[in-house]
């Protein structure tokens, strides 16, 4: 059933927080100890366990299966880059949550951290290695957010080799890894500045500087200077295939910033619609299962970026649409802590208060600092509902979880 949002919602109480700590590790001794357990299974994925179904763990976990399909040879090899990675830091909140902050293979990206499946071999030979498998190597890593082993293990190759999707793949790992994301900036921006790479890597470099200037520094000036380059490579190309269209709705995603950035809020809402149509679409016409999660995943992208555009202003108007993308953002990324997160919020703002406590104590349950959040969100939600015994539980897992959480 669909509901009207009479008047605004405010949101849950929050907390702030400084960056830099990081989260608890969860020890046996702990009163919800219990719950490292599950979170093991969630990132079954990204700790190297591929056995579980795809619909249990994170969609953005999910390459890692497809990846490793490739590179065994199940499925052709398909050079077709992820839409996003985890932040930076990643790896140490899914290792604290599970309860393996101090286990070696499951520690930070500083360590010397294997490849799933048979792809460690090809770091080990990276001078011999086929070019196909340093790329799989380098995504599987990335996606298990190894930035700095991305870069140590295989940045003088990707420079020797001269693959264009090698150095990429680099290059995200450089750009998520630095501490100063201005200088890998640059390099994407010397990437869409020349006429020596495909038009279809100067359009991606182009989206990722439109995120990089609207989130980093909301330099105005160069932001819709990448705009205006994005859309022109775009219109020139006069390509209709999967890959243009999966990247012209990365596109309309990062143009929908930089428009909800200048105040044109209507014209940002417009480009999130025609982003998600775009990847609905691709999903019907997806060839491979390589293809059929980038489409998969680029919705998903619309669909966050869509939500975090309601809250922001939480209109009647928008309310009807606001739950059908909860549904949805909730439905296709069920094990996703931040999906769970952002549906919950979205819900709570609709007045679904039963729909707003699972989203949360989902996204609580499965850590990470997105489910820290989470955890303080159930226990405000279910305060206000009058099931304090309930919220005092969710209270002590956010602070199981996050040393900073009140």
């Amino acid at each position: 059933m669909t509901r009207t949002l009479h008047a605004p919602r405010g949101p849950l109480p929050r907390y702030e927080r400084d960056p830099a700590t990081p989260l608890r590790a969860v020890r046996a001794g702990d009163r919800f100890a219990g719950d490292a357990k599950h979170r093991r299974a969630v990132w079954a994925y990204y700790l190297g366990d591929l056995s579980p179904s795809p619909q249990t763990v994170p969609m953005a976990t999910r390459w890692l299966a497809v990846v490793e399909d490739m590179a065994a040879g199940v499925t052709p090899v398909q050079r077709l880059v992820p839409g996003s990675f985890y932040p930076a830091g990643f790896r140490e909140q899914v290792a604290a949550g599970c309860g393996l902050a101090d286990a070696p293979s499951a520690a930070a990206d500083g360590g010397d951290g294997d490849a799933p499946g048979g792809l460690t071999g090809a770091l080990d030979r990276a001078s011999e290695a086929a070019t196909d498998e340093l790329v799989l190597a380098a995504t599987s890593l990335n996606l298990q957010s190894r930035y700095r082993t991305v870069v140590r293990r295989l940045g003088a190759t990707a420079r020797e080799r001269r693959d264009r999707l090698l150095y990429i793949e680099v290059l995200r790992a450089a750009y998520s890894a630095s501490r100063s994301s201005e200088e890998a900036a640059a390099h994407f921006a010397k990437v869409a500045d020349s006429g020596a790479w495909p038009p279809l890597f100067r359009l991606g470099a182009a989206v990722r500087l439109i995120a990089h200037y609207s989130r980093s520094t909301k330099d105005a000036e160069s932001r819709t200077r990448w705009v205006d380059f994005g859309e022109r490579v775009l219109r020139e190309s006069g390509e209709d295939t999967f890959e243009w269209n999966l990247y012209r709705s990365h596109l309309d995603r990062a143009v929908a910033l930089h428009d909800w950035m200048r105040g044109e809020r209507d014209a940002a809402h417009d480009r999130l619609d025609t982003a998600r149509r775009i990847a609905a679409e691709l999903q019907a016409v997806a060839a491979t299962p390589a293809w059929h999660l980038a489409a998969l995943h680029a919705e998903r992208l619309v669909l966050e970026a869509a939500l975090k555009a309601f809250l922001y202003g939480r209109t009647v108007e928008r309310a009807a649409e606001a739950e059908e993308t909860a549904d949805r953002i909730a439905a296709i990324d069920p094990a996703d802590p931040y999906a769970n997160l952002v549906a919950g919020d979205t819900f709570w703002a609709l007045g679904d208060d039963g729909r707003a406590v699972r989203c949360f104590t989902r996204a609580a349950a499965a850590g990470t600092l997105a489910g820290a959040y989470a955890a303080h969100r159930a226990a405000g939600a279910l305060e206000e509902l009058g099931r304090g015994g309930e919220a005092g539980a969710w209270r002590q897992r956010a602070r199981e979880l996050d040393p900073e959480a009140p």
